[in-house]
């Protein structure tokens, strides 16, 4: 049985690498994804990511799968056979599905298994967004605190974590049926900067900007949005994109004088449908609105 009495899972949509879940003792339930006809697992290796994108910019066809809810059964059944109680954060339900399995799955045990609870919480994030919100849940469960407080905090806080996202291209994201807008919006050497909604779905935030600019422009929107700068640790995630993320760091730095910058490698999760290239940055500010 856990020391904590229960524990806590989230989707492979968080870009947490490996090692800080094991750590901040994050468990994962495996969504999936496809290169041409083959289903995959993701298993957070640098080889894994740079045949993805590779793939990607060759032009295979990429995809995502939901965790199933006989996953999920297998996974949360384990756990309350050893006496846990279960809370699970999952991707926003406008991208993935697994909220909803996650739901069926609940509904199912708890008929077998009435003395012990599951909790839900849908982010309404995802990427490196999902995995701040996901990461401060970590440190709470740790520090003590029960099943229904730390539930409770993620779904008051869930709205102050933003996501900026910085495509290369608009082609991944209309292929996802993620974004409409024309091809004109995808000339060579001109960014979109999204943001994401309070349901964690994407809004144009700028368009039309130079490769040159759409760095400062994210960076520009972070102070516009974000408080209390100076006492945040800003998260960055890329999609084999080290450069430009390394970039977009000292600029935070030297522009907003934050705490630090964090950077991950974005996974195939995200990678599938923002593309190689792609940025994306977590920050605590203004409520995200509809």
């Amino acid at each position: 049985m856990s020391r904590c009495g229960y524990v806590l899972y989230t989707d492979t949509g968080a870009d947490i690498p490996f090692s800080t879940a094991q750590q901040q003792e994050i468990k994962f339930a495996d969504l999936h994804y496809s290169v041409g006809d083959e289903t995959r697992t993701y298993a957070f290796s640098r080889e894994e990511l740079f045949e993805f994108y590779s793939a990607m910019r060759n032009g295979a066809h990429v995809g995502t799968l939901p965790v199933l809810s006989e996953a999920l059964l297998r996974l949360f059944e384990a756990e309350l056979n050893l006496g846990n109680d279960v809370l699970m954060l999952t991707t926003s339900r406008y991208l993935s599905k697994t909220f909803f399995e996650a739901q069926r799955t609940r509904e199912t045990l708890l008929l077998k298994y009435p003395k012990q609870r599951i909790l839900l919480v849908d982010t309404l994030l995802s990427s490196i967004a999902q995995a701040m919100l996901v990461f401060e849940a970590s440190n709470m469960r740790l520090e003590g605190l029960g099943l229904d407080e730390v539930a409770q905090w993620a779904v008051k806080n869930r709205s102050y974590i933003n996501g900026l996202l910085l495509p290369e291209s608009m082609e991944w994201l209309r292929k996802a049926g993620l974004y409409t807008g024309g091809v004109a919006t995808d000339v060579l050497g001109r960014r979109t900067l999204f943001n994401l909604t309070a349901k964690g779905l994407l809004r144009v935030l700028a368009k039309n900007i130079s490769i040159q600019r759409s760095l400062y422009a994210l960076v520009e929107s972070v102070m516009r949005i974000g408080y209390s700068l100076e006492d945040q640790i800003i998260a960055l995630a890329h999609a084999d994109a080290p450069e430009p993320a390394n970039e977009l760091r000292d600029l935070l730095l030297y522009e907003t004088g934050c705490a630090g910058v964090n950077i991950v490698p974005m996974g195939p999760i995200n990678g599938a449908y923002l593309g190689p290239g792609a940025l994306c940055a977590a920050f605590y500010g203004s409520a995200r609105q509809a």
